[in-house]
Formats: C-alpha cells, structure tokens, sequence
C-alpha cells in the first residue's frame, strides 16, 4: 500500500503498519503501541533542510522492523520504549542523532554525518535500541 502526505492523530489503541510505503509528514499516537513493519517513510518533497517528517508516540512503545527512511525523519517517545531494525540500503546512508532520557548514546556504526537520509530520534522515559 502506497499512501501519501500522510497526517493522522490516533488516542488509545495499538496501531500496526505493514509492507507500505507511506508519504510521512505527521503521525501522533498518544496510548498505546505502535509498529511498523517491512515498510518504507517517505519524506514529502516540500519538507525543507530545517523541518523533518514527525512520529510521535505518547505513553507507549515504538518498534519497527525492517524499516526503511528516505529522507528526514524524527521519532519521539515519551513513556515508552523504542526498538528499531533497520533496512539493510537505510544503513548505508543515514545520519542518526539519537538522545535517550535527555542523554547522549551510543550510535550504531553505520551512522554517517555526510548522508542524505537523516534521523533524529528520542526518548524520554525508556529504553532505546538501534540496530
């Protein structure tokens, strides 16, 4: 499935995405899980340098495997974990900048600062893992 200029606000309930390619300029998910799986985020064109698509989840874990990002992307967690795999051509060209309780981490070592895929991702209140 291929959706695009995607915009959704979701409150209580558990959200799974699957073998999609989705256009991401805002998902805001307040209680509960989300996954995204096997799936590729899409940056819309008119996202500038200084703005970034946004995923949000409140008061829940985030985790995706397999995914894949073009583009610039921010994943924010408050209360809640996030647990992300990525896709094999993703780690080849990404930037990540990752804080977790408001601390720096460890990135992976595929992070590259001359990319053109980009990542800023946080957690407020729990565990983060890259791989």
């Amino acid at each position: 499935m291929t959706i695009q200029d995607f915009q959704l606000f979701v409150e209580n309930g558990d959200m799974l995405i699957e073998n999609s390619h989705i256009s991401l300029i805002r998902l805001l998910h307040i209680n509960g899980e989300v996954a995204i799986n096997q799936s590729t985020l899409t940056s819309p064109a008119d996202i500038t340098d200084t703005t970034r698509s946004i995923l949000t989840v409140e008061d829940g874990d985030f985790k995706a495997e397999n995914l894949k990002l073009e583009g610039k992307h921010g994943i924010s967690n408050y209360d809640g974990s996030i647990d992300i795999s990525l896709h094999p051509k993703t780690k080849t060209d990404i930037h990540i900048d990752a804080s977790q309780n408001n601390l720096g981490i460890d990135l992976p070592t595929y992070s590259n600062p001359q990319a053109t895929n980009y990542l800023y991702i946080s957690t407020l209140d729990g565990e983060l893992n890259i791989q």
